[in-house]
């Protein structure tokens, strides 16, 4: 299944609505339109729901995770709404605290 990636902005917020699998061949698409994100000088965090994907791989939480890195502090980077699949995936490759800041 293709992942659908949707951007809007409000208020310096980027969110970006994600549905389908998250993997190898969808991150370099997720990864392009993140970092765009983060150069972008209106915007102040990067939101990336998860609420429709069914699926994430390493390649996913790689691409997640070094986009919350290189966002750091002037452009935080969090992930909403994980799926329970994406959930438990997150939880024991040990970044769901680290991206979704709980």
């Amino acid at each position: 299944m293709v992942l659908q990636v949707q951007r809007s902005d409000e208020d310096g917020v980027a969110l970006f609505s994600l549905a389908g699998e998250f993997a190898f061949e969808e991150s370099p698409g997720v990864r392009s339109a993140v970092f765009d994100a983060l150069t972008d000088s209106e915007v102040r965090e990067v939101v990336v729901d998860l609420a429709d994907v069914s699926f994430i791989d390493s390649t996913g939480i790689g691409t997640l995770a070094v986009a919350h890195r290189v966002g750091g502090d002037s452009c935080p980077v969090r992930v909403v709404n994980p799926t329970p699949a994406v959930r438990r995936i997150l939880d024991v490759t040990g970044v769901l605290g680290i991206l979704t800041g709980k």
